[in-house]
């Protein structure tokens, strides 16, 4: 959870669910033609439409993965982000409360760093 919501456990979430049902279809059994068709040209077409399907597949399984590993990064990059970003709202917050050592020595609030304030 993030200081904005959920965005990057709900991107790791979809990415496993794309991964587990890109699994579970490549998973699958695919069988070529399993008897006599009566002619030779028929089962020598059903075994042809399998392997292109099989290719397809694992051609879609494959562009499914990649797509699910750039959500899984950008939730990382979203994380990273985030962290960055609270590190310098913290930085900011201890300037402005007098809490942030400026030129050596500690602040009073914001009006010692615009030059205001008591030594």
């Amino acid at each position: 959870m993030t200081g904005f919501g959920s965005v990057p456990d709900e991107l790791n979430q979809v990415a496993n669910s794309i991964s587990d049902t890109a699994g579970r279809v490549a998973g699958l059994v695919w069988r070529g033609p399993s008897g006599d068709y009566g002619h030779a040209d028929v089962q020598s077409c059903w075994g042809g439409f399998i392997e292109d399907a099989r290719t397809r597949l694992e051609s879609l399984r494959a562009t499914a993965e990649e797509h699910g590993g750039g959500l899984v990064e950008a939730a990382r990059r979203y994380l990273e982000s985030e962290q960055d970003t609270g590190g310098v709202v913290a930085s900011l917050h201890e300037l402005v409360e007098g809490e942030a050592p400026v030129a050596g020595r500690r602040t009073h609030g914001i009006a010692d760093v615009l030059g205001g304030g008591a030594n």
